[in-house]
């Protein structure tokens, strides 16, 4: 039995061809290219959130340990001391999760002085100190970090 040529015509072609596979397989992948860069940027975004939610939270007890010594200052002689109050634990262990061990350690400089900083995911740094907040530029011109208690 011969293929009539006519009958070739009439049969309807089934499937994709190679490139239109290609094409799609492509447009997939660049869309999921997209979708790992947007939350890449989220998670960023949401580090540097939970560092300066640690540091704002450690400066609102370090003000606090001050309100219980009557003013007398964060640390001292026969005073709570800022950097041991047992709210703080909690807050240094997130810390440190978050930050990488990079600053963040509560620094007083004699006792009516208080500055916490922290190294932000784009490399520049969040500080509050005793006067309130700064967000500094980068830890290499030094601005940012706690210099003498304060931020500078």
């Amino acid at each position: 039995m011969k293929c009539n040529p006519e009958e070739r015509k009439q049969r309807p072609v089934r499937g994709f061809t190679f490139i239109e596979i290609l094409v799609a397989i492509a447009i997939v992948v660049i869309l999921a290219a997209l979708v790992m860069l947007s939350f890449r940027q989220l998670r960023i975004k949401a580090r540097n959130a939970a560092i300066k939610e640690d540091v704002d939270q450690m400066r609102v007890v370090a003000e606090n340990v001050f309100d219980e010594n009557v003013g007398a200052g964060y640390c001292g002689p026969g005073l709570k001391c800022a950097t041991t109050d047992p709210r703080m634990v909690p807050l240094k262990k997130d810390f440190d999760d978050q930050n990488g061990g990079a600053g963040g350690e509560p620094t007083l400089v004699s006792g009516d002085n208080f500055c916490v900083f922290g190294v932000l995911a784009d490399e520049k740094t969040y500080c509050a100190d005793s006067r309130g907040k700064y967000s500094g530029t980068s830890l290499g011109n030094g601005t940012g970090q706690c210099l003498g208690g304060r931020c500078n």
